[in-house]
């Protein structure tokens, strides 16, 4: 006969089944808490979000845009130099910006109603093409005419066009910015002589409008197309573009309203 086997100590314990459906453990974090407050209340969360875009894009709309245009940088050697040059050569229009107006014929520009011509256009240039009134709309330009003797290496002398091109030299003066440059060789083209076999160009990077680049919404095409192939659903796909162009949308607002707060260059949305 066989005895029995006796065992001593507490008997073990089985933890009783989680239930189905049981919430899960909230996290400690406080971003885990922000989450979990959102996924409990997500009428009130997206609430939230739209007033403050809504708040964001008022504010920017009201306030505008302040950026900085000079391409100078204030105490610099550079700029104390062209602060000297502005003070004793007032005429030469001394603001570290420059561009050329380049025109050229077949009859030589040294023909005499060329020559009238285009004399006529840097007169409208250095006087800042005053309106009607007399007060100039685009002020702050000096010409080096080719027509000078300060200018007259700027006609060709050699090659196969020699006598048919020159150019005036267009000094720019501090006050002049990135966006009123532009605007300025806009209008030199707009009046400029209209004549047979007459060209005029505007020459050189502060002369000419820059024009942002319009391939963005090729990439959102694209974008788009990626994320219906992959995830197989307009609807899915719509979810990360909404949240993209909301982002894009704030940062510009956010850079439009920081602008009147801080020294923010012109073209800090383009390059962003």
């Amino acid at each position: 006969m066989s005895a029995a086997t006796i065992t001593t100590g507490p008997t073990p314990t089985s933890s009783p089944p989680k239930r189905r459906g049981s919430p899960p453990e909230r996290p400690t974090t406080g971003m885990g808490r922000v989450v979990g407050w959102c996924f409990d209340h997500r009428g009130r969360a997206v609430g939230i979000w739209l007033a403050a875009l809504a708040a964001i894009f008022l504010t920017a709309a009201a306030v505008g845009a302040h950026f900085d245009t000079s391409a100078t940088v204030p105490g610099s050697g550079s700029a104390a130099g062209f602060a000297a040059l502005e003070e004793h050569f007032p005429d030469l229009g001394t603001g570290g910006q420059s561009g050329t107006i380049v025109f050229t014929t077949p009859r030589g520009v040294n023909d005499r109603a060329v020559r009238a011509a285009m004399e006529d256009l840097f007169a409208l240039v250095d006087a800042g093409f005053p309106d009607a009134d007399g007060v100039p709309q685009h002020p702050g330009a000096t010409v080096v005419s080719p027509y000078t003797d300060q200018g007259r290496d700027q006609i060709a002398r050699t090659g196969p066009l020699a006598g048919e091109v020159a150019y005036a030299q267009v000094n720019l003066s501090a006050a002049v910015d990135d966006t009123e440059s532009g605007l300025l060789g806009e209008a030199i083209t707009e009046r400029a002589p209209e004549m047979a076999g007459l060209q005029v160009l505007p020459g050189g990077q502060y002369l000419a409008l820059v024009d942002p680049p319009k391939t963005e919404l090729i990439g959102l095409a694209f974008a788009m197309l990626v994320l219906i192939v992959t995830f197989g659903s307009v609807l899915a796909m719509g979810l990360p573009i909404a949240v993209a162009l909301g982002g894009v949308g704030v940062g510009i607002a956010s850079t439009l309203v920081l602008s009147n707060l801080f020294t923010i260059p012109d073209d800090t949305i383009l390059l962003g």
